[in-house]
């Protein structure tokens, strides 16, 4: 018998309930899985499935002051891709910036920066605040990615600094283009 546990997610529905629907066998052979396996009844309301994307929204806020961007999903969809391929590009235009960065720090310690970490999630939180009223929490969200990305970037521009060398003399390679 399997052990039944959350690292076992096939037993487990969202929110960590207990999915009594999936059989032993379906939890540990993830091909003994059927395409569906909920109740007739959920499938008929469309809960636990992907949501229509060509059709009008199933709920309202109860704000009367919110403004809908879009009258589908779809179309909502098509909005978030185009953003994400902005998002992106400036994320490219920022590494590219970090890469450079990389020249003119000296050791582990300022590849890492803290404080200027610290500096950068505080100036993205007020930033993102300024946003709130549109969406509530946006400065948690915001604060989370960026956490995450610099992350990654200090990560790789530790990597990076060790494909640097000193300069011998130091107004050597402070202009661009060299």
């Amino acid at each position: 018998m399997p052990f039944l546990t959350k690292a076992n997610p096939r037993r487990y529905k969202a929110g960590g309930a207990f999915d009594s629907n999936v059989s032993d066998m379906q939890a540990t052979n993830p091909d003994a899985m059927t395409s569906d396996h909920r109740e007739p009844s959920d499938l008929s309301t469309g809960v636990g499935s992907e949501p229509a994307t060509d059709r009008g929204p199933v709920r309202r806020f109860r704000d009367p002051a919110y403004q809908p961007v879009a009258a589908t999903l779809a179309e909502l969809r098509a909005q978030i891709d185009a953003i994400d391929r902005q998002l992106v590009a400036l994320i490219a235009m920022r590494a590219r910036c970090v890469r450079d960065a990389t020249r003119f720090k000296r050791d582990a310690y300022q590849v890492a920066a803290p404080a200027r970490q610290a500096e950068v999630f505080d100036r993205v939180r007020k930033l993102a605040a300024e946003h709130e009223a549109a969406f509530p929490g946006l400065s948690d969200v915001v604060d989370a990615t960026w956490r995450s990305m610099v992350g990654g970037f200090v990560a790789c521009e530790g990597r990076m600094f060790q494909d640097t060398e000193d300069v011998d003399d130091e107004s050597h390679d402070s202009k661009p283009g060299r």
